[in-house]
């Protein structure tokens, strides 16, 4: 009877497992998943649905059969945006997962070529800082990779060691046998004389996130430090610490995260000027490292030179400021992927809209720095 509960206990546990799914291929992997039992699992694609329809004729069925089940699917989603900026992963992705599952990534072309291995290389760096926000806690992250010698230089545990509070649980062998029916596709599409890949002696290597710190600051486990600290865990932020003495400016890439979110949640609203971003910055940030206006209106310049914000007239609603005006593009997300946010870990778009009532005990804290 003990056994026959400990069995019932493990399945009920296998259920509620969440999984993500990226870079899914044809969709067999993903299916087969779901024959084997388990629903629980958001599926994701780098192409369009027209796209993966197109590139792999064994997609139809695959898709066909993960729609019969309601299982969520998602297309145009890159690897690299999971929890930050526009797209089906962006900042709009509210679950949390306990596996986050990337087999094979790849952007297509040959390996051997040194700028195809360094595209792969940012690829598989971005998709692990990302996949961090989003892992629950004890969650795991799956990565697939070849072992042929060519995919030697891809270098995986040197680009894991570059990922903070990114530790290797273990690896092992790709067992094809647990996923029957899944075909390892190329990246460009089945057709032609190579439909699969050999990926044989492949291996899956299981990444997580270290321990993070029980209170904010070292020692204070105070009943506000430790409301603010589960809030932030809530919303699948990294944890703040104090740490006296921090540095106290921040990257432009920081910045610039915070920027585009910013503005992309203004996009209905009459579009802000550098002061009205600086002062939305001002609910989120520690006082000691806002950044200044004049760095402000650098990285918002820089952010036009890429084409990724327009600057339009200054308001005529009767302010006084004559500084011109930021948006997006047309209004809309843009197609070309954000930078995932690298030292800046924080969910932005959540924390101002939920977290105003905590801004004058946040702001009470010694100075803060991210781990």
């Amino acid at each position: 009877m003990h056994d026959r509960m400990d069995k019932v206990s493990e399945a009920l546990k296998a259920t509620k497992t969440s999984i993500l799914s990226v870079g899914s291929g044809d969709g067999s992997q993903q299916a087969s998943i779901v024959r084997s039992g388990h629903k629980n699992i958001v599926v994701t694609f780098y192409d369009s649905r027209e796209n993966v329809l197109k590139k792999y004729p064994s997609a139809a069925e695959n898709l066909r059969y993960l729609d019969e089940n309601c299982i969520e699917q998602h297309f145009s989603a890159d690897a690299r945006s999971i929890g930050v900026g526009p797209g089906p992963l962006g900042s709009n992705l509210q679950k949390l997962f306990d596996v986050i599952m990337f087999y094979f990534p790849h952007v297509g072309g040959d390996i051997s070529n040194e700028s195809i291995l360094n595209q792969n290389q940012e690829l598989i760096h971005g998709f692990l800082i990302c996949s961090l926000h989003k892992l629950a806690p004890g969650g795991e992250i799956h990565l697939a990779v070849m072992t042929k010698p060519s995919y030697e230089r891809l270098d995986v545990i040197n680009l894991f060691r570059k990922v903070d509070n990114l530790k290797i649980q273990q690896e092992f062998p790709v067992d094809k046998s647990q996923f029957p029916g899944w075909v390892h596709r190329l990246t460009n599409g089945s057709h032609g004389r190579m439909a699969s890949v050999n990926d044989s002696g492949s291996k899956v290597y299981v990444l997580s996130a270290k321990e993070t710190p029980t209170s904010i600051a070292p020692g204070d486990n105070s009943t506000t430090s430790k409301s603010i600290e589960n809030e932030l865990r809530r919303l699948g932020a990294r944890i703040f610490v104090a740490v006296p003495n921090a540095p106290t400016v921040m990257k432009d890439c920081e910045i610039d995260d915070i920027f585009y979110t910013l503005l992309k949640e203004r996009k209905c609203k009459p579009q802000p000027t550098v002061l009205d971003l600086r002062e939305s910055m001002r609910l989120i940030l520690d006082p000691a490292i806002l950044p200044d206006t004049r760095t402000c209106n650098r990285v918002l310049t820089k952010m036009k030179s890429e084409g990724r914000i327009y600057q339009g007239p200054p308001l005529s609603n009767g302010r006084k400021s004559k500084k011109p005006t930021w948006h997006i593009p047309n209004r809309t997300y843009l197609t070309k992927p954000v930078r995932p946010v690298m030292a800046m870990s924080l969910i932005i778009t959540e924390i101002i809209v939920e977290m105003q009532e905590m801004t004058t005990k946040t702001r009470s804290l010694p100075q803060l720095r991210l781990v």
